[in-house]
């Protein structure tokens, strides 16, 4: 049986469900997953467009991934940076895109946001 969460009661710590099941907890875990959004632009659907999700998509990453060559990241996010990172590492050309004014908008205050961009600009 299918079923969702309809109400979260932070303070009787329960998830009510669609089955009007309430469930009692101690941690609360909200883990939804996502999916990459496709960029809308010709050739997106080329064999050096990768996306990183999971790990089979980490070692395509990383077998692509040699002194030299140029990257571009669409993202800046912990993972973007993440790749960025150890793509520099391996010694390629990168350059990230961020659609937000400042990287880790979405997930970190603009202190620790700046603090990431000057640390992983002064290892360039």
């Amino acid at each position: 049986m299918q079923t969702t969460a309809e109400a979260i009661d932070r303070s009787g710590q329960t998830v009510r469900l669609s089955s009007g099941t309430a469930l009692e907890y101690d941690w609360l875990i909200l883990a939804t997953g996502a999916r990459a959004r496709r960029v809308p632009f010709a050739g997106a659907a080329s064999n050096t467009v990768l996306e990183l999700r999971t790990a089979a998509d980490a070692e395509r990453l990383k077998e692509s991934l040699r002194a030299g060559r140029r990257a571009v990241i669409v993202g800046g996010g912990y993972i973007g940076l993440e790749a960025a990172a150890s793509a520099r590492a391996l010694g390629v050309e990168v350059t990230v895109i961020e659609r937000e004014t400042r990287l880790l908008a979405r997930v970190a205050c603009e202190t620790l946001s700046t603090f990431f961009e000057r640390y992983h600009r002064g290892r360039a």
